[in-house]
């Protein structure tokens, strides 16, 4: 009788996860105020790789209080401002941080210093009055995706504030729902006047949906702004370890040998 040994290579791969529902609000960073530019432009393009979106400047480059630009290849993924009861929307040129882009629409980029100029960072905002502003960001169910939302304070605001808070300051927070999720960040608690006002924050939330449904952002208070938002896919984490190591296995196989 003769064993002939074959080797079976069995290699077991994890299957599909499907999407569940995620979604996460951190506290916000500060970015700045008047007394503390950022120097450094924020580089939205480099951070919306799916869609970025900047308001308060027209087509024409000028501070514009419904203008607003997009990236070029976003398909409009982050929606318009929209607001609450009251809410009357302006334009303000002089925020301390700027924001970078070279991808946009209708204004293809801003790349030099002067202001709220075509030519120059981006440093425009929508400012809206009262209640509350809005946005829609389309989800997914089967990527992790990372919306950043830039926000801020107008100067002397301080009157203006969320019920039940410190009346010499303003207070603002962000609210973000996803189906029936809702997740708020902290409050928001500055002393907008003097030469402090002006404050921005950034506000980083990651989400996957269980179902079609866009993602809503709502940015609470009174005398705020919405700068930018950027829209990203959060890098997936190496799968070397979640692999299970191929398992081989000498399967002997017994052959009788035919007699002549």
């Amino acid at each position: 009788m003769r064993t002939h040994w074959f080797v079976a290579v069995i290699v077991l791969v994890p299957s599909v996860i499907s999407a569940a529902p995620i979604l996460t609000v951190d506290n916000g960073v500060w970015l700045g105020d008047f007394s503390v530019t950022n120097a450094t432009p924020i580089d939205i393009t480099g951070d919306g790789t799916l869609d970025w979106k900047h308001w308060g400047m027209g087509s024409d480059g000028a501070t514009n209080a419904a203008g607003f630009n997009s990236k070029l290849t976003g398909g409009l993924r982050i929606s318009d401002i929209t607001f609450g009861p009251g809410g009357i929307r302006a334009a303000f040129p002089n925020n301390p941080v700027a924001f970078l882009y070279t991808d946009g629409t209708p204004n293809d980029s801003s790349a030099a210093t002067n202001g709220a100029d075509f030519a120059g960072p981006a440093t425009s905002y929508a400012l809206f009055g009262m209640r509350n502003a809005t946005i829609s960001v389309e989800s997914s169910t089967t990527q992790l995706r990372q919306l950043k939302v830039y926000v801020g304070f107008g100067a002397g605001s301080d009157i203006n504030n969320l019920p039940g808070r410190n009346l010499d300051n303003a207070q603002g927070f962000l609210r973000a729902t996803l189906g029936a999720t809702v997740v708020d960040s902290p409050i928001i608690d500055v002393d907008t006047f003097g030469t402090t006002d002006g404050d921005n924050y950034v506000f980083t939330i990651n989400y996957q949906a269980d179902a079609v449904g866009d993602l809503s952002v709502v940015w609470n208070g009174f005398g705020k702004y919405f700068n930018a938002a950027t829209l990203s896919v959060v890098p997936e984490p190496a799968t070397t370890g979640l692999i299970v190591p191929a398992v081989i296995s000498l399967v002997p196989v017994l052959r009788r040998r035919r007699r002549a």
